[in-house]
């Protein structure tokens, strides 16, 4: 398995903070190049590993078809051999990881805190469905070519065999679990994978005894670009939740009070126009690590 790692350019590469960002898809992969996330993070000193799992794209069939029925199987196992070696090289410090992606990244972490909550101190899921269930049954219309896509590669729900399957590979049925700080963002309009997905295991989270911080961040549709919140806004966001990754606290925890009661809408132009650390300022944007594979970190 490939993956890329990016690392501070400024700090001794030694047990950072780590983040492990997931890509989407999952039928596509992660590149070289410029990131607006990762050099933020880097910006921020975290190291960050983006690891193209099994069924990933741009390896060959075989190695795409590798991750089929694998959803919240061998495909995050993938995920957690890839933190293992980070640890292993001592990129990453054990006790500082965190676990971050969008729509099947967000699945990832929502997994990810599910599956195997001793492995990371806290996930971010943008738009990540928390049941493979409702995922299916919730696709639009215009989707329906790629039903029997999903259900060739995820699982199929209408097969007696793959029921149990697919409830073992979704969070949701396992939201008991879940113990570390979770970050939720969710488009409000996103036709693919719908607000259900994110308020349902928040529910089954609030309703478990074990008090918990969670927060969600309300979006009009997919990715970064509508966010809209209070006036805590986007940039304090950013800049205080990884401190959960640091110290294992957050300074929201308040009468077991989670972060999404806080939130209320306003100063939506805050979040539009984000204010990103000048690389000749605050510090310098980070470089990306290349090893002797080609360009990515051999995992």
């Amino acid at each position: 398995m490939h993956a890329y790692l990016t690392i501070p350019s400024s700090l001794d590469n030694r047990k950072l903070p780590m983040v492990l960002f997931v890509h989407g898809g999952p039928w596509a992969r992660d590149y070289r190049g410029f990131d607006g996330y990762v050099q933020l993070l880097a910006n921020r000193g975290y190291a960050v590993l983006q690891p193209n799992y099994r069924g990933s794209t741009g390896y060959g069939k075989k190695y795409l078809h590798a991750g089929d029925l694998q959803w919240g199987r061998a495909m995050q196992d993938d995920l957690t051999d890839a933190v293992k070696w980070a640890i292993s090289e001592g990129i990453a410090d054990p006790e500082r990881i965190a676990i971050f992606g969008g729509s099947y990244g967000g699945y990832a972490a929502l997994a990810g805190a599910a599956f195997t909550p001793d492995l990371y101190r806290c996930a971010v899921d943008l738009v990540g469905p928390s049941s493979l269930f409702t995922l299916l049954a919730s696709f639009p219309p215009y989707w329906v070519p790629l039903v029997s896509l999903f259900k060739r590669r995820m699982g199929d729900p209408d097969k007696p065999s793959n029921r149990d399957m697919l409830t073992k590979a979704s969070p949701l049925f396992s939201a008991d679990r879940i113990r570390i700080p979770l970050l939720i963002a969710q488009g409000a309009n996103d036709p693919r994978v719908t607000q259900v997905e994110s308020e349902q295991i928040v529910a089954a989270i609030e309703q478990t005894a074990e008090p918990r911080s969670t927060g969600s961040i309300p979006m009009r549709v997919t990715g970064w670009s509508v966010l809209q919140t209070s006036s805590t806004s986007w940039r304090e966001w950013k800049d205080s939740w990884p401190n959960i990754w640091a110290d294992g606290t957050s300074r929201w925890r308040k009468n077991g009070c989670p972060v999404r009661q806080r939130l209320s809408g306003q100063l939506e132009a805050d979040l539009l126009q984000p204010n990103l650390p000048d690389p000749s300022g605050r510090g310098r944007m980070a470089t990306t690590r290349a090893s002797k594979q080609g360009g990515a970190a051999a995992v």
